[in-house]
């Protein structure tokens, strides 16, 4: 396997016992389904978002475009939610579904969602 499949891998928070069994082209494989997998739930997210943003769904892509914007809300993100008294769905929320929300609650620019979390 490359170093660049083994990060890859590890960004996909696989184990480093999984990723050692693994040949370079079983770990092309396995990051292939695991893009694909990313790319219809980035699809899907934008759908929503498209509606609640009112842009189109290409532009609501956008908005789930750096790696950052996929991870977990952080936990500043969460508190500043629940104190400007957003209620948070039954769902875990991204980072940039967090902050698309406060930077319409806030008022922040247009590019919402763009700004790197803390």
């Amino acid at each position: 396997m490359t170093n660049g499949q083994r990060k890859a891998l590890e960004g996909f928070q696989w184990p480093p016992e999984e990723m050692d069994r693994l040949t370079r082209f079983e770990a092309s494989y396995c990051i292939d389904l695991h893009l694909q997998m990313m790319r219809g739930w980035k699809e899907r997210k934008a759908k929503v978002w498209s509606v609640v943003l009112g842009v189109t769904e290409e532009e609501a892509m956008k908005q789930f475009s750096a790696p950052w914007q996929l991870k977990p809300a952080t936990d500043k993100q969460l508190k500043l939610l629940k104190r400007v008294g957003v209620p948070l769905p039954p769902y875990d929320l991204t980072a940039g579904e967090a902050s698309i929300i406060l930077d319409k609650v806030l008022g922040g620019d247009s590019g919402a969602g763009n700004r790197k979390a803390d």
